[in-house]
């Protein structure tokens, strides 16, 4: 847990605070309580306390980025802290309280604050100048001369492959009309085109694009800002990966799926170097009679 760095205040309440703090991230509900019924007698509970990794915070904030679920749902339901407030502080260090719950996989605190969130957040934060990055350690072949990607809190479960997570939002919004954006696993990140189907595909990750394929039903025809299908970004993204998986994915991709592998042949046979894949492409073109 990294230090929370204080906001203005005095000594006595900094030490307040930093006590406060210490209970919620060990989750010990009776000193929560206490301290924290004390410090709405000296401040407003939806004030700022300090930042942790240039990210404004507030108490409830801290508690949202532990994933304690306890202290969270004390002091948002208890002592009537706002998550609209909460979530303002985050937009200003250019993130959303969804990319921390996300990133840190905090999944049941995600169960709690899922059906609260929608419905005090009608309006989704614009995300052109966000940067996930702060919490990605790598980033796929990306040239850091680029432009980072954007990555939205879906994509992020992607990129670390939370399973769990994934299963949850997608069960929680398989039978409702509105997803939001920052969850919605179609939406397409905006410096590159990808949303979660080419990012597994990217990743080469066989269980995500089963799951996307079969128990999500996801379309597959997706393209992104290079035009480049599922295939195409398979055969980019995994270069150096191991062979036999991504064979396996190109195999499913092709045969399950149904992706055209004539789309953009030649930088197929151009990206990849396995002997293996590159006799699978050729096979697969010979057949359709386009070598």
């Amino acid at each position: 847990m990294g230090c929370c760095s204080s906001a203005k205040r005095n000594l006595p309440e900094s030490s307040l605070i930093n006590r406060a703090l210490r209970a919620i991230e060990q989750n010990e509900m009776s000193s929560v309580k206490a301290l924290s019924k004390k410090i709405t007698q000296i401040r407003k509970i939806d004030h700022e306390i300090g930042e942790i990794e240039n990210i404004k915070l507030n108490i409830l904030g801290y508690a949202l980025w532990t994933g304690k679920v306890e202290p969270f749902a004390y002091i948002h339901k208890v002592l009537n802290a706002s998550i609209k407030s909460m979530e303002d502080l985050f937009i200003k260090s250019e993130l959303t309280s969804l990319h921390v719950v996300c990133a840190k996989g905090h999944l049941d605190l995600l169960k709690y604050y899922l059906p609260y969130y929608l419905n005090e957040i009608t309006e989704m934060p614009e995300t052109k100048g966000f940067s996930s990055q702060i919490f990605i350690e790598e980033t796929s072949n990306q040239n850091i001369s680029q432009p980072q990607p954007r990555h939205l809190p879906i994509h992020i479960l992607i990129i670390q492959e939370n399973f769990p997570m994934l299963n949850f939002i997608h069960t929680y919004f398989a039978n409702k009309t509105h997803i939001p954006r920052l969850l919605d696993m179609e939406y397409k990140e905006e410096i590159t085109g990808e949303n979660c189907v080419l990012l597994a595909c990217r990743k080469g990750n066989y269980k995500l694009i089963y799951f996307f394929h079969k128990i999500c039903k996801l379309n597959f025809s997706v393209k992104n800002h290079a035009e480049h299908n599922g295939i195409n970004v398979l055969l980019d993204g995994c270069k150096t990966g191991d062979s036999k998986n991504v064979l396996n994915c190109l195999r499913y991709l092709v045969e399950n799926v149904g992706l055209d592998v004539e789309h953009m042949y030649d930088f197929n046979l151009k990206a990849t170097q396995d002997k293996e894949v590159v006799r699978y492409l050729e096979g697969r073109l010979l057949s359709k009679r386009f070598l």
